[in-house]
């Protein structure tokens, strides 16, 4: 079993007592000398999502004991706590300044350092023995799981891992979205998760568009087709999206099933200027309402495959 496998890497570690232990973190933070870009800061939040896995894989790989490094926008406590793994550098090393690290690699949309190279090789050759590694990351590497964990499929792997790392409380300020959602099953319906990101200037930060809100409408009629071909039959919709005018266009169009829209702004987590955290937290929440959904389909983006992931769902893409 996986989570056995977790549970033994965990074991040979006790928070506090570590301290001629190797470490690897995950930051969310990009070194000065690394960017690519002006950008500073790892990915949105399935980028992350997918980032943490990855090296949490590595950290058990190199039995390293694994730490994350997030606080920007927010840090992701109260809303994801730990679950089954301590992540927080506090519980591990107060003394530990992962901003003078010994070594960093950058590995944003370059997964080959680890997934071309033998898993044994990766601790004396590429991480060279030292004390602190910190990765920044924004890939799942499907073959690394697969050759870490032979015999498992990649998406059971990530799905577990997950849910040895995090443990997801909704905010009570979105307890009647929540309701609304779990109601929606009580006359058995299936529930459809259909995703649209628009992108584009206007939603707040400088990104080439994605998809023009115009044509939600169609993306939702896609996505029911995609649906009713994985087995879906008079299903409940939510549609997710990071555009008011697209929610705007399909709210009030008969699809022929019911229709569920939040009223709540999403942000994003590596663009959006945020004033307070509602739109961070409903971000969070509203990947973790789509990876409840019995289908999830979507076009660009992987914010909403990354949900299907964390669910075990079926899902289908929109080209």
């Amino acid at each position: 079993m996986l989570k056995e496998k977790f549970e033994l890497y965990a074991s040979q570690f006790v928070p506090g007592a570590a301290v001629d232990s190797k470490y690897l973190v995950y930051s969310i933070e990009q070194h000065p000398g690394l960017r690519l870009g002006a950008q500073s800061y790892v990915g949105g939040l399935a980028d992350r999502f997918k980032g943490i896995v990855t090296a949490f894989l590595v950290a058990v790989a190199t039995n390293r004991i694994f730490i994350m490094d997030w606080r920007n926008p927010f840090t992701l406590e109260p809303t994801i706590s730990h679950a089954q793994w301590d992540w927080r550098p506090n519980s591990w090393r107060k003394d530990l300044i992962l901003n003078h690290s010994l070594i960093q690699f950058n590995l944003i949309d370059q997964l080959k350092l680890i997934s071309d190279r033998p898993v044994e090789e990766i601790e004396d050759k590429i991480f060279l023995g030292q004390k602190i590694v910190v990765l920044n990351i924004n890939g799942f590497s499907w073959d690394f799981a697969q050759r870490l964990f032979p015999g498992y499929h990649a998406l059971r792997i990530y799905k577990e891992a997950f849910e040895f790392l995090f443990k997801f409380t909704l905010p009570e300020e979105f307890n009647d979205f929540w309701a609304t959602l779990e109601n929606s099953r009580e006359d058995a319906r299936q529930l459809v998760g259909i995703h649209y990101r628009t992108g584009g200037t206007n939603n707040g930060w400088a990104d080439e568009p994605l998809a023009d809100w115009k044509l939600a409408e169609r993306h939702v009629r896609e996505g029911l087709k995609k649906a009713a071909e994985m087995g879906a039959n008079k299903p409940t919709v939510y549609f997710a999206t990071d555009s008011a005018d697209a929610k705007e266009a399909v709210r009030w169009t008969n699809f022929g099933v019911p229709l569920l829209v939040s009223d709540f702004e999403i942000g994003h987590v590596e663009r959006s200027k945020f004033d307070n955290r509602r739109p961070f937290d409903f971000a969070i929440v509203e990947f973790f309402a789509l990876s409840r959904c019995d289908y999830i389909i979507g076009g660009k983006g992987a914010y909403w495959s990354t949900a299907a992931m964390i669910g075990g769902r079926k899902m289908a893409m929109i080209e």
